[in-house]
């Protein structure tokens, strides 16, 4: 979390708030439906890491 809003910030800073927002919510919905049907452990976790950063 602590990279992911770094980085976010930054791309809020230069691409605006809005579209930041809105990609962070896409991908963090989309991230958590796939996080929560995977069936194996490693790529569970691999996409709990990718959540967690946006």
């Amino acid at each position: 979390m602590v990279i992911g809003s770094y980085i976010w910030g930054c791309l809020a800073d230069t691409k605006g708030r809005k579209v930041v927002l809105i990609a962070t919510l896409l991908m963090d919905g989309i991230v958590g439906i796939i996080s929560s049907v995977v069936q194996d452990f490693w790529p569970f976790l691999f996409f709990r890491f990718f959540n967690g950063f946006a």
